[in-house]
């Protein structure tokens, strides 16, 4: 709710994107991925830095709702060592593999807060990466997948700013062309 607040006295309002209607879902995803970067560069152009200013305060209250819902969990819950979480496209609704404990969504939460705080202060041309770096910081602690925080990163409007945040492209792993021949002791084993 706070988050919300924040963006109206930021003047951050993105507008809806109407889906495209291409035919050829390549085509479809760019048309669309261009179409919602248009309406957050307008929704950028109505921020000034005195609204992003005023957003502060409510960006404030959202860290505090956070942290106090944070400090109201069981100790249990408080000391829960998290172990590192499957990437979202992983994850199955209902699997217990899947299941994010509450700790690690408080965190995701509060790390979502300075994520939206990094992109209001960005638009209002204020100090916006301590923001940014806090929400990574957070993602972390979570146990949120590489990939997914990466992804988060890449998607923030001023990711070509802030390529020392999110770092190089991890490699990927090439996959051997053809089958690798036997070894020696299995063709023995087998009797050939």
């Amino acid at each position: 709710m706070q988050q919300s607040k924040a963006k109206l006295a930021a003047n951050y309002l993105v507008e809806t994107v109407k889906q495209s209607e291409e035919e050829d879902l390549d085509a479809r995803m760019a048309a669309d991925e261009a179409a919602s970067k248009a309406a957050i560069a307008k929704a950028f152009e109505r921020v000034s830095q005195d609204s992003a200013k005023s957003a502060d305060t409510y960006m404030e209250e959202s860290f505090a709702l956070l942290q106090t819902a944070m400090d109201k969990m069981p100790e249990e819950e408080k000391n829960r060592e998290l172990k590192k979480l499957k990437p979202m496209a992983e994850q199955v609704p209902g699997d217990p593999d899947s299941e994010t404990p509450l700790k690690a969504t408080l965190l995701i939460n509060l790390g979502n807060a300075h994520y939206e705080h990094s992109i209001l202060r960005a638009a209002g041309k204020l100090d916006w990466k301590s923001s940014i770096q806090k929400a990574q910081e957070l993602f972390k602690e979570a146990g949120a997948a590489d990939v997914d925080i990466r992804n988060a990163l890449k998607g923030h409007p001023m990711a070509e700013e802030m390529k020392d945040i999110i770092g190089p492209d991890p490699e990927t792993k090439k996959t051997p062309k053809g089958l690798p021949a036997l070894s020696q002791s299995k063709k023995k084993k087998s009797g050939k």
